[in-house]
């Protein structure tokens, strides 16, 4: 388990008897960040990563920012299986559980699940004079060579 928040004292309060005061600890600071600090969600995936996290956190969607992190709002290893997989199902991008762990934060979930994206091309730019060059080629043939390059002719 890992705490939610730390406060760093000069001093533990204790009580007349020297146990801890735990009434005399100051509160720590609200696990969201201040309304004045918020990055709120922008992108699209942004926004459907803020919706499954309230969803499995049981928090207002409108509370999360950018800088929101997963395990910091009461997520654990549990819930990361049932995070993947709903994420799986809304966005269809397929994260692992390690990429959960590595990027804990909305912003950097949103960025892997677009990254993830069913038809995000993998890779880099893309040649468009070779693409524009092979649709040529394929204009350019006839109905003969169009038939046994699909295989009918065969």
């Amino acid at each position: 388990m890992v705490p939610a928040a730390h406060v760093l004292l000069e001093e533990l309060p204790l009580t007349q008897n020297g146990k801890l005061d735990q009434r005399a600890l100051p509160a720590p600071e609200d696990r969201l960040r201040s309304a004045e600090r918020r990055t709120p969600p922008r992108t699209e995936a942004e926004l459907t990563v803020a919706g499954v996290w309230a969803e499995l956190l049981r928090t207002d969607a409108g509370d999360l920012d950018a800088h929101s992190d997963f395990f910091a709002l009461g997520g654990n290893s549990l819930l990361v299986t049932r995070l993947v997989n709903r994420l799986a199902q809304a966005t269809g991008a397929e994260l692992t559980v390690q990429s959960v762990f590595e990027g804990p934060t909305l912003a950097a979930m949103a960025a892997e699940v677009e990254r993830r994206a069913p038809g995000t091309p993998q890779g880099g730019p893309l040649d468009v004079a070779t693409i524009l060059e092979s649709i040529d080629l394929i204009e350019n043939m006839s109905d003969e060579e169009l038939d046994a390059l699909e295989g009918r002719n065969q």
